[in-house]
């Protein structure tokens, strides 16, 4: 595979995990309710597990982040969407879609790439999606989305960056 021919020095991922570390700690400082401190709870535990455990702190900080994005999904996307609704209202990035449609669907999208991620199913093609909307989103929305998803990023790029390193966890059997 493409990704474990990518050479990353260990002092790369070192300096980024403590890059990545500081910006989750100032990301709680905005965090507005329990599932958005998700992400932060997965990436302070892979910081504590990465030397002795590296495969489980890597899966604990994908499911930090998949659950984060599947409650967050079914939260304010299925079940409230009139929190998506006034966002197009102030954006217009309708797609050319009905609203309804467009909440709905980008909420399934969410959905789907959080569980592929925590349950370790196409982990690097959901992180990879994940990291590229979230990123797109953040640079077009502005300073406040970016404070919003950068916490997500970052422990996102951890994932992909160590993922090429250490092999895994996947919730399917393995023969």
């Amino acid at each position: 595979r493409w990704w474990h021919r990518l050479i990353i020095s260990e002092k790369l991922i070192r300096v980024s995990r403590w890059i990545g570390f500081i910006i989750v700690l100032l990301g709680v400082w905005f965090v507005h309710n329990w599932m958005e401190l998700l992400p932060y709870l997965g990436y302070v535990s892979y910081i504590a597990l990465i030397r002795k455990y590296p495969r489980f702190a890597l899966a604990v900080l994908a499911a930090g982040v998949g659950i984060s994005l599947v409650l967050l999904a079914f939260d304010e996307k299925l079940l409230h969407p009139e929190l998506a609704a006034t966002f197009l209202l102030d954006h217009q990035w309708n797609l050319g879609m009905p609203a309804r449609s467009l909440i709905l669907f980008a909420g399934a999208i969410e959905f789907m790439l959080g569980l592929l991620l925590t349950f370790g199913l196409a982990a690097r093609v959901s992180g990879i999606l994940i990291f590229v909307t979230m990123t797109v989103t953040a640079i077009a929305l502005g300073s406040t989305e970016v404070l919003g998803h950068l916490p997500i990023i970052a422990a996102i790029m951890m994932y992909l960056l160590e993922s090429t390193k250490i092999k895994t966890w996947s919730a399917r059997l393995q023969p």
